[in-house]
């Protein structure tokens, strides 16, 4: 149905490619494709990580439902 619908809006549909999970899944979990990936070569600095934990600090939640929880972990060096 979802393809009908892009195809009839005139939008393209991604490529199919489905995660390789070690465990069943849905379809639709599975199926989903994202163009970013993550660079296992590309270090995050401290200050980085810490400047997007006040930005999601600070960030509207959905019906004022705090309290929110993050969690952050590094690789050993």
């Amino acid at each position: 149905m979802d393809s009908e619908r892009a195809a009839l809006a005139g939008e393209r549909t991604p490529a199919r490619r489905p995660a390789p999970a070690q465990r069943p899944i849905v379809d639709v979990i599975r199926d989903r494709w994202s163009p970013r990936a993550i660079d296992a070569e590309r270090a995050v600095a401290a200050s980085q990580v810490a400047t997007l934990l006040e930005a999601a600090r600070w960030a509207p939640s959905n019906g004022n439902a705090q309290p929110w929880r993050y969690l952050s972990a590094a690789g050993a060096a």
